[in-house]
């Protein structure tokens, strides 16, 4: 029997470079946005955490979309 999966939810998070430690290498925070939409489009989604980045305070260095689904079978 085969699985099937089913997109039941999705969040959108950005990480951002908020400095160094003392050993001079970078340190990253995530910043998350939950509740989007499982049928968003990538460009959508990338639309938007360009648009986001521009209001954060810190670099964004990464975009992820983090899709959840559930499995049935």
């Amino acid at each position: 029997m085969a699985v099937v999966a089913t997109p039941v939810g999705a969040s959108l998070r950005l990480q951002v470079q908020v400095g160094t430690n003392s050993a001079g290498e970078p340190v990253y925070r995530w910043r998350t946005f939950n509740r989007v939409k499982p049928e968003a489009a990538d460009q959508d989604l990338w639309d938007v955490a360009q648009a986001l980045a521009a209001l954060q305070a810190y670099p964004v260095v990464s975009v992820n979309r983090v899709q959840e689904s559930s499995l049935s079978a």
